[in-house]
């Protein structure tokens, strides 16, 4: 039997990456109290933590551009969640589409 890779995999596995220049022109946006919000806990690379309050149809990157403002992490970082954790792959999903409202979150 022949293994092939599925190219979206190796798509997938480098997604998880948040670099600078990926979040640079990130729009980070005001939480807007009349949508749904939550507050999602962040383990930042330096073992802080932190809290940010989103709205829940924020995507995944704009998340992931308050967790490098807020931790001052200026290189490539991913994020997980879950138990297990699991990396977050699709930084265009919605918090709430990618399992992470409430969620605590590690940086790595």
């Amino acid at each position: 039997a022949v293994l092939r890779r599925d190219p979206a995999d190796a798509v997938a596995s480098e997604a998880n990456i948040f670099s600078p220049e990926l979040l640079l022109d990130v729009e980070i946006s005001p939480v807007d109290e009349s949508k749904p919000t939550t507050t999602v806990q962040v383990r930042t690379i330096q073992g802080k933590k932190i809290r940010i309050k989103i709205n829940q149809d924020a995507t995944v990157y704009q998340l992931a551009a308050m967790v490098m403002r807020d931790s001052g992490v200026g290189t490539a970082f991913s994020l997980s969640a879950g138990f297990p954790p699991v990396d977050v792959l699709d930084g265009s999903l919605s918090v709430k589409d990618a399992g992470l409202v409430g969620a605590s979150i590690t940086q790595k």
